[in-house]
């Protein structure tokens, strides 16, 4: 096994709070091996600002468990980045700098962009459907619930 895949999703302003909710899956092979699930620190303004302050908070046990397989001898490709939010994948690929509503995220984009820029993170697209760190994110029922849950479990 050479690839990690890591799912990164947000639920904008579901807490009390105004707060999103961020989950993060990383998975090599066919299993999860480090799920993360929390509330973010801070209030966003969308759902894409939600989605990047999610991949920000993520992408450090992402690049951290790929940097272990590496000194362990193994000869890793780059991290998969799953996101389900094209706006989101598009800024942190090209940046915000004509957008007002995401000026002020620049920190945040210039980290996650480096990451890309060096090659150790690329971002995939993954249809909501498919997107594995929902159920980390947003209370699920009935057939979406046990699809992930599935999945999730590699039954």
């Amino acid at each position: 096994l050479d690839q990690i895949t890591w799912f990164a999703d947000s639920s904008f302003a579901v807490h009390h709070d105004g707060k999103s909710h961020t989950g993060s899956l990383i998975t090599l092979g066919q299993g999860a091996i480090c799920c993360m699930s929390r509330k973010q620190k801070l209030v966003t303004r969308s759902s894409t600002e939600a989605e990047v302050v999610g991949v920000y908070d993520g992408m450090p046990s992402a690049i951290w468990a790929n940097q272990f397989l590496q000194a362990q001898g193994y000869a890793m490709k780059p991290i998969h980045m799953m996101q389900d939010n094209l706006a989101a994948i598009q800024i942190e690929k090209h940046g915000s700098k004509s957008c007002k509503r995401t000026k002020h995220m620049n920190l945040r984009y210039f980290w996650i962009n480096d990451r890309i820029s060096q090659g150790e993170v690329v971002p995939v697209y993954c249809p909501t459907n498919d997107m594995l760190a929902d159920i980390l994110t947003k209370p699920l029922q009935g057939k979406s619930f046990e699809n992930l849950r599935d999945s999730l479990l590699n039954i």
